[in-house]
Formats: structure tokens, sequence, C-alpha cells
């Protein structure tokens, strides 16, 4: 505390001291060097054998004290500071939890794309395994046809065969029973001679 009181002594003598000479200019300027010089305002202040104030000057000549100042801008900026601060450090929690938030959300998608994934990658197996079932079968189907298609032009040309022989046979029976109807003609006729 002694350090700044001397400091602070030391510029109020300094002060005191442009003043003393702006006086003196100012005097000098005025009376043309005619008046006797009076007493500086130092030696009735500083003491000449001890260097030290004559009378306590705390505030005399300065009416604030820069200290005063001091404080002051220091509390404000202090205050300043922890405004920012605190403001700053809402701001944050609130970001702070959005973040954990969408974190919780994306983990949360990121576990149902998964599942969606391995269930998406059991139907395509399932899904190849059919079609190569389907293949399988359209070609067991495919040789099954032809196959078909085959026996029915057979039986077509059996049946038409068929029914060349029942045509044939049907005149045939056309032609016996005709012989047979002459020949029972012929043995009624015979029966009754």
């Amino acid at each position: 505390m002694g350090l700044i009181k001397s400091l602070i002594e030391k510029r109020r003598l300094r002060k005191l001291e442009a003043i003393e000479r702006e006086i003196e200019r100012i005097t000098d300027t005025k009376l043309a060097k005619h008046s006797p010089k009076q007493p500086s305002l130092k030696d009735s202040v500083i003491d000449p054998e001890t260097h030290k104030f004559k009378l306590p000057l705390k505030n005399q000549f300065i009416k604030t004290d820069s200290s005063i100042f001091l404080l002051f801008l220091v509390c404000l900026i202090t205050a300043a500071l922890i405004a920012t601060t605190a403001f700053y450090q809402i701001k944050m929690s609130g970001l702070n939890e959005d973040f954990t938030a969408r974190v919780i959300e994306v983990e949360k998608l990121k576990n149902e794309l998964t599942a969606k994934e391995s269930n998406l990658s059991v139907v395509q197996q399932t899904l190849s395994i059919k079609e190569q079932r389907e293949e399988e079968l359209e070609d067991v189907f495919q040789e099954e046809r032809t196959e078909l298609k085959n026996e029915i032009k057979i039986l077509k040309s059996e049946k038409a065969d068929l029914e060349a022989e029942v045509s044939t046979l049907e005149k045939t029976i056309a032609v016996l029973d005709a012989k047979n109807e002459d020949l029972e003609d012929q043995i009624t006729a015979l029966e009754s001679q």
C-alpha cells in the first residue's frame, strides 16, 4: 500500500509542479517580471528538509481519486464478464441439451436403420431364393408344357386315327347290318318255303 501511496504522491507533485510552472508563466507574462517572486506552492506544501508533505493532502487539490475510478471500472468490467459468462453458460447449456437430444435421436435412427438393413438383407435372400425356385419351376413347367403339347399332338393324331377307324368300323357295321338284314330276309324266305 505504501508503494501505491508514494506513486500517487509523486504524481500529485508532478501535477503540482506543472500547475506552478503554468501559474509562473501566466504571472510573468502579465506582470512582466516587476513583482517580486512569490513563494512557490511546492514550498508551502512540502517541507524542504524532509521532502514530505507538511499537511495531509488527501483529496485537497484533486477532487476525484483515480483509485476510486479504477475500482469502479474494475467492478464494471467484472460485472460485464459475469453477465456475459452467465449468458453464454445458459446458451451453451441449451445447445448442449439440444446436441445431446440430437445425438440420442441419431443413435435411435442408426439402430432403426441397422434393423431395417438386416430385415432388408433377409428379404433379399428370401426373394433371391424365391426367384431361383421360380426359375427352376419355370424351366420344369416349360419342359412339362412341351411334353404335354407333344402328348396332345400325339393324342390328337391317335384320336383322328381312332375316329377314322371308328367311322370305317361304323361303315363296316352298317354294311354288315345290311348284310345281316339281307341274310335274315333270306333266312325268313327260306324258312317260309
